[in-house]
């Protein structure tokens, strides 16, 4: 054939390219122009959010993790100094936290905020690189509604969000090592992934999910030798797992503390998770099942049909099979111990925007197979807008509240967490730098508020009312710790949650407590629970405030008697 023939072929096919562009097609800088203008949109709506709950009272867990954090800048070891069921990284990441926003609950929950942005970002680039890039911004979105749910304390700087981040983050990095297949990728995932499990041990349960993606990439760029060319993704994951695997529990070593960490979270977690039976909480883990699915239900629709055809395709099962395992690997990562406790269930994050989105590129793949179009484009903008303005109008109440107290109430019932922050704020303006204060009950977020370190290592009383056998050592040092260091200022928690007495266990710390204080403190403030509000009285107040009755739920303050 000669050179001119083939010129013209080649011009004919040049053209045919350019009409199929023109009347199918989308050019990629305008349809990631929009894609980006979409996910910029939902970046800032969830941010202005957020941001306007960044001073809701922090909750117990919150409190404790924060505090944790304090300790760690002040120079104080893991296990020793303060204890936790938890392994090193949360300690860490906390402490990072408050390093780099300040010690209070709008700087904690600022840097909460950031680190959620981030992951819908995160979620929105990961399911770009797996799936159809205009699938990824219904991913995007679906992240960001579900991790701010006010069902499952989305508001809140619970762990999860730093669990989520750190496995959506290997997610990532293993959807780069999809596109090209660079040993530094597969490197990069296990040390994050590794990293993750080390903040909460539940983060372990998605390791399903990341060897799926892995499979998918050894699928895509080695399909003729599956097996053999599997071997150099586990090499670098592993080689980064161990990585960070050595660090932590050679820091521990260094620490001289890898038997306590041992003990924290592997033997002390044992007690833990005897407390409750699948048939006593059966019902709870049903209810919170029921409130994702039907909070969600235009989600779950798009991802549940698109995973019916992903499986009939034979080239996208793998990709539908790791969509499904996130789901099961969710209800996983809830079940220890059956507790069930709302924020547990923020690691659903992961599978309803990762199925969303999935399940979005199934359906513009019935449309227009592999094409991003005008059609496809625009089907995108619409299901984005509904899901989006549904989102807005179901939590308005909840995403627009001016009143971020009345949040913590309808989410945490009868617990003390805004009167917390009020005695929080009356302590401040009294202490001075190097007061102490000891709060007796599982309310360390006092400590956090004020800055005031406790006198002992014991400053969460649930972990000893929970009738283990160390537990009588625990409370005669945390005693000794009070008498001996005699802290300015002792609060005593009258509520059966802060100090959550497990049924037939009997201690004496509590009548200590009261005994204690009122042999050594003068009383300054009372905080009284009450059904239709909560009443406070402070200074002179108190003297002429009525007794308290059995059953009543009161926070008491007292200030060391003057010598």
């Amino acid at each position: 054939m000669n050179k001119k023939i083939k010129a013209g072929m080649r011009n004919i096919q040049t053209t045919e390219t350019t009409l199929t562009t023109k009347e199918e097609g989308i050019k990629p800088v305008f349809s990631n122009l929009i894609l980006y203008v979409l996910l910029a949109i939902i970046i800032a709506v969830y941010a202005f959010i957020r941001f306007r709950m960044k001073d809701v009272p922090l909750e117990r867990d919150e409190g404790s993790y924060a505090y944790i954090g304090q300790l760690l800048l002040d120079g104080k070891i893991p296990y020793v100094d303060f204890y936790e069921m938890k392994l090193p990284a949360l300690y860490y990441l906390y402490a990072l936290i408050v390093k780099l926003t300040g010690a209070s609950a709008s700087g904690l929950h600022i840097g909460m905020m950031l680190i959620c942005l981030l992951t819908s970002v995160l979620v929105y680039y990961t399911t770009k690189n797996l799936f159809r890039h205009e699938a990824a911004i219904v991913g995007a979105l679906a992240y960001s509604a579900f991790s701010i749910s006010f069902y499952f304390f989305g508001f809140t700087a619970q762990a999860e969000h730093l669990v989520n981040f750190q496995i959506i983050l290997a997610y990532f990095f293993l959807s780069r090592a999809y596109l090209d297949d660079k040993w530094y990728w597969w490197l990069l995932a296990g040390l994050v992934f590794s990293n993750a499990v080390f903040t909460k041990q539940a983060g372990a349960t998605f390791a399903l999910g990341y060897l799926l993606i892995m499979a998918m990439a050894v699928k895509k760029n080695h399909d003729n030798d599956y097996l053999k060319n599997a071997m150099q993704p586990i090499l670098y994951s592993a080689i980064g797992s161990m990585i960070v695997v050595g660090f932590w529990v050679c820091l521990m070593y260094a620490y001289g503390v890898l038997d306590e960490m041992i003990f924290w979270v592997m033997d002390f977690p044992k007690g833990y998770t005897q407390l409750f039976t699948w048939d006593t909480r059966k019902e709870i883990f049903y209810d919170n099942l029921s409130t994702i699915f039907s909070n969600y239900p235009l989600l779950w629709i798009i991802g549940f049909v698109g995973l019916i055809f992903g499986i009939i395709k034979s080239q996208t099962r793998l990709a539908a099979v790791f969509a499904v395992s996130l789901i099961i690997s969710a209800i996983i990562s809830v079940m220890p111990g059956y507790y069930f406790y709302p924020h547990y269930w923020l690691f659903f994050s992961i599978p309803i925007a990762f199925v969303a989105s999935f399940g979005m590129s199934m359906l513009l793949d019935l449309i227009k197979n592999g094409k991003t179009t005008v059609l496809t484009i625009g089907i995108t903008i619409m299901s984005v807008i509904i899901i989006f303005a549904s989102d807005l109008a179901k939590n308005k109440k909840y995403y627009f509240s001016n009143k971020v107290d009345k949040i913590s109430k309808n989410a945490y019932g009868i617990n003390p967490f805004v009167e917390c922050k009020e005695i929080a704020e009356y302590l401040a303006k009294k202490s001075k730098k190097g007061d102490e204060l000891v709060v007796m009950g599982s309310e360390p977020q006092i400590n956090f508020y004020t800055g005031m370190r406790s006198p002992t290592r014991h400053f969460f009383m649930g972990f000893l009312t929970k009738g283990r056998i160390e537990e009588a050592e625990w409370t005669a040092e945390a005693k000794k710790d009070i008498e001996t260091k005699k802290p300015r200022f002792f609060v005593h928690v009258t509520h059966p949650f802060s100090w959550a007495y497990v049924d037939g266990v009997k201690t004496d710390l509590f009548d200590w407590s009261i005994a204690h204080a009122i042999e050594n403190y003068d009383l300054v403030g009372i905080a009284d629970l009450k059904n239709t509000g909560t009443i406070y009285a402070w200074d002179d107040q108190v003297n002429n405030y009525p007794p308290a009755n059995p059953g009543d739920m009161r926070i008491f303050v007292f200030e060391r008697k003057k010598q």
